[in-house]
C-alpha cells in the first residue's frame, strides 16, 4: 500500500504504484490538465495531472489554456468539397466541434479569374469586370477604342474591328486616315439657294458629314451657262467684240463676235435697202445695183445735147449723167456739145432743086433752124442770050 513502507518486504517501497492508476481530477486545473491519474509518491496519493500538450482538435482543451481547440489545431489546409461546383468546391481544413471539416468557400460575386467564383457552373459569366470603354494605345483610328471583355480569366480590351470607312471624322478602317476616298460622297446634288453652275455639284465627305461640294463662281464664258452664278446667263458678251467676217457679201460681210445661245457667232448688219455708197448693202453680191438714188432728171453743167441728164449712182457718188458728144446734125441741137449749134452745116452743101424755075432751081442744102433747106441762087436781072431764066420768072430772057 501506499505509506512509504516496504510492505511486502521486498526490498522496494510503494513499488507498483500502490492505490495509484486510476483516474482522478484536478479541479483546480483547466482542459485536460484537470484530468489526471493517482499516483504513490513519496507513501501519498497525489492525483498527477495529465501535462499540457499541443492542442489538437478533438474538443478538448489540450494546452490546458482554457480555450478549447484554439487556433483551429489541424486546420488551415487545402481541401475539397466534391459535391460543389466551382469555387465552392475548394475549402479550408476548419476544426470544427472537435473534428477537422472541409469549409467550403462561399459565393462570391463573380471576377474575371477564370473560375466559377459565384458557383453556379458557369465560369466568368456576365463579363465580370468588363462593359466599360477602353483603349489599346498601339493601336489607330477606331481600332484603338474598345469594351473591356473578360476572356479566359482575363480582362481584355476588346476593340472593334476595321470597317469600311464611312463619313463620320473617324478612322473606320484603321489605316491611320480619316474619310479617306469621300466615303458615301460622289453622287450629284444640288444647292437650291444658289445661282448657275454654283447650284450643282458632287456629295463630298468634309468634317465627318456628307455637304453639297458646289463648284465656285469662275468668269463668265460663253457656254449657256452661269458662270459667276449671279443668276444671269452670259451676260456682258463673254468672249465677244472681237471684229469678224460673216461670210456673207457686203455690208453684211463686216461683224462683231457675239456670245447667242451659248456660242461664239459671228453678228453682222442685217441688209438693207441698196443706196448709193459703194456698198453692197441689201447684201446680194451687187454693188450699187439697180441705180439707187438714180433716174431722175438733171443738168449736167455741160452746153448743147450734153447739157440733159439722168441722177446715176457711179462709184458709190450720185452724179449727172448726160449724153455723149456726138456728131454734129441738123436738129437745131448741140449735139457736140461744143456751145455751138448746127455748126459746120451738118448734113448740107449737096446740090438740090430749089422747086423755083430758072437760075434760080440750082440750090445747095443748108443746115437752117434745124432743118435741111434747099437754097438756091436769088433772081438776077435778066441777061439776055444767056438762054438762063436769070430773074427766075419763068421766062428766059425776057425783055430782050
Amino acid at each position: 500500500v501506499c505509506n512509504g513502507r516496504d510492505d511486502n518486504c521486498d526490498g522496494s517501497v510503494d513499488e507498483g504504484n500502490p492505490g495509484g492508476g486510476s483516474a482522478c481530477t484536478v479541479s483546480s486545473n483547466t482542459g485536460a490538465c484537470r484530468n489526471g491519474t493517482k499516483q504513490c509518491t513519496d507513501g501519498t496519493i497525489f492525483c498527477v495531472p495529465q501535462t499540457p500538450t499541443p492542442e489538437v482538435c478533438n474538443g478538448i482543451d489540450d494546452n490546458c489554456d482554457g480555450s478549447v481547440d484554439e487556433g483551429n489545431p489541424g486546420g488551415g489546409g487545402s481541401c475539397t468539397v466534391s459535391g460543389n461546383t466551382g469555387a465552392c468546391q475548394n475549402g479550408t481544413k476548419q476544426c470544427t466541434g472537435g473534428s477537422v471539416i472541409c469549409v467550403a468557400q462561399s459565393p462570391t460575386p463573380e471576377v474575371c479569374n477564370g473560375i466559377d467564383d459565384n458557383c453556379d457552373g458557369s465560369v466568368d459569366e456576365g463579363n465580370p469586370g468588363g462593359g466599360g470603354v477602353c483603349t489599346v494605345s498601339s493601336n489607330v483610328g477606331a481600332c484603338q477604342s474598345g469594351v473591356k471583355q473578360c476572356t479566359g480569366g482575363t480582362l481584355t480590351c476588346n476593340t472593334q474591328p476595321p470597317s469600311p470607312e464611312v463619313c463620320n471624322g473617324i478612322d473606320d478602317n484603321c489605316n491611320g486616315s480619316v474619310d479617306e476616298g469621300n466615303p458615301g460622297g460622289g453622287a450629284a446634288c444640288t444647292v437650291p439657294s444658289n445661282n448657275g453652275v454654283c447650284r450643282n455639284g458632287v456629295q463630298q465627305c468634309t468634317g465627318g458629314s456628307i455637304i453639297c461640294a458646289t463648284q465656285p463662281p469662275s468668269d463668265e464664258r460663253c457656254n449657256g451657262l452661269d458662270d459667276n452664278c449671279n443668276g444671269s446667263v452670259d451676260e456682258g458678251n463673254p468672249g465677244g467684240g472681237g471684229a469678224c467676217n460673216t461670210g456673207r457679201p457686203g455690208a453684211c460681210a463686216a461683224g462683231t463676235t457675239q456670245c447667242a445661245g451659248g456660242t461664239i457667232v459671228c453678228a453682222g448688219a442685217s441688209p438693207s435697202t441698196e443706196i448709193c455708197n459703194g456698198i453692197d448693202d441689201n447684201c446680194n453680191g451687187s454693188v450699187d445695183e439697180g441705180n439707187p438714188g438714180g433716174g431722175g432728171a438733171c443738168n449736167t453743167g455741160r452746153p448743147g445735147a450734153c447739157a440733159a441728164g439722168t441722177t446715176q449712182c457711179t462709184g458709190g457718188t450720185i452724179v449727172c449723167a448726160g449724153a455723149s458728144p456726138s456728131a454734129e446734125i441738123c436738129n437745131n441741137i448741140d449735139d457736140n456739145c461744143n456751145g455751138a449749134v448746127d455748126e459746120n452745116n451738118p448734113g448740107g452743101g449737096a446740090a438740090c432743086n430749089t422747086g423755083r424755075p430758072g437760075a434760080c432751081a440750082r440750090g445747095t442744102t443748108q443746115c437752117t433752124g434745124g432743118t435741111l433747106v434747099c437754097i438756091g441762087p436769088q433772081p438776077s436781072p435778066e441777061v439776055c442770050g444767056n438762054g438762063i431764066d436769070d430773074n427766075c420768072n419763068g421766062i428766059v430772057d425776057d425783055g430782050c
